[in-house]
């Protein structure tokens, strides 16, 4: 009986030892699984809420071989790709439109709406070019029904062809000594009117002295 006792009493502390040496054990596995799995999860989803958030200096720069490192190249390359395109939009903005854009892949969806928007401003630069040297025969295509800066430079240019065909037409007019001709001002506006209405007032100071002149000497 003694025998049995003692034989039950070591199975009971080897099973006990066994028990809490498992405990143990899975202690710590899970200590190292969060060590190497979820602390560089928690990490990456720091990054892309920083990425969401506008934050693109940030990088994760991983050096492992596993798919978290995959992972985390991956959303570096992501960062690296907005933060270009990021550069190219602030020159775009700052007037330099000589910046090429590369596009990252045939769907990179941002790289092709800059590249859009950059050829649109191209196009309005060249024929506001072309109206500032006196071509006022250029087209201006619109890039939408809500694109505010062609309809702003197709505005400008129809006031400086009105402007053009109405002092056209009073010089005809002075020609053939109808002084009586002026620029059509009501089609005009802001500083076009002015010049037509400046044009107007020095018809009527020519036409006012022309009448106060004997009508021979006006003939001659």
């Amino acid at each position: 009986d003694e025998m049995e006792a003692v034989a039950a009493s070591t199975t009971t502390e080897t099973t006990i030892a066994l028990v809490v040496g498992a405990f143990f054990v899975v202690g710590l596995a899970a200590f190292f699984a969060r060590k190497l799995i979820s602390q560089p999860i928690v990490g990456v989803l720091e990054f892309a809420r920083t990425i969401r958030q506008g934050d693109l200096a940030q990088r994760l720069r991983s050096e492992r071989d596993d798919e978290i490192g995959q992972l985390s190249n991956a959303l570096d390359s992501i960062g690296d790709s907005l933060q270009l395109k990021t550069g190219l939009a602030e020159d775009i903005a700052a007037g330099k439109l000589d910046v090429e854009v590369t596009l990252a892949s045939r769907g990179d969806t941002l790289g092709i709406a800059l590249q859009g928007m950059l050829e649109s401003l191209k196009s309005k630069r060249d024929v506001a070019k072309a109206i500032a040297s006196g071509d006022l025969t250029q087209t201006v295509t619109l890039a939408s029904a809500d694109d505010a800066v062609g309809q702003a430079l197709g505005q400008i240019q129809q006031s400086l062809v009105c402007l053009q065909q109405s002092i056209e037409t009073t010089c005809e007019a002075q020609k053939t000594i109808r002084l009586e001709s002026r620029c059509e001002v009501n089609e005009l506006h802001g500083a076009y009117a002015e010049i037509g209405s400046g044009l107007n007032d020095a018809l009527d100071v020519l036409e006012s002295h022309c009448d106060g002149m004997p009508s021979p000497l006006l003939l001659v």
